[in-house]
């Protein structure tokens, strides 16, 4: 099966047997790849971790005004 983008780096990871075997009936359930798979995962990790540094300073902003309002 070919992918959508050519890919040029590798990861490789080590995962015990049975995850693997789930991964992979998973995949196979969803109708895609374990690699179209892991890489969705990671894309999604990463735009999260991201989102989280580019906000962070609102989100602390919020936190300290809310706890401000909740105590006076």
């Amino acid at each position: 099966m070919a992918t959508k983008f050519v890919k040029e780096k590798v990861i490789r990871v080590r995962v015990d047997k049975d995850l693997k075997y789930r991964l992979k009936k998973m995949c196979k359930d969803k109708k895609i790849t374990m690699s179209e798979m892991i890489t969705f995962m990671v894309e999604n990790e990463v735009k999260e971790y991201e989102f989280k540094l580019e906000h962070r300073n609102n989100i602390e902003k919020r936190i300290v005004a809310t706890e401000k309002s909740y105590w006076n």
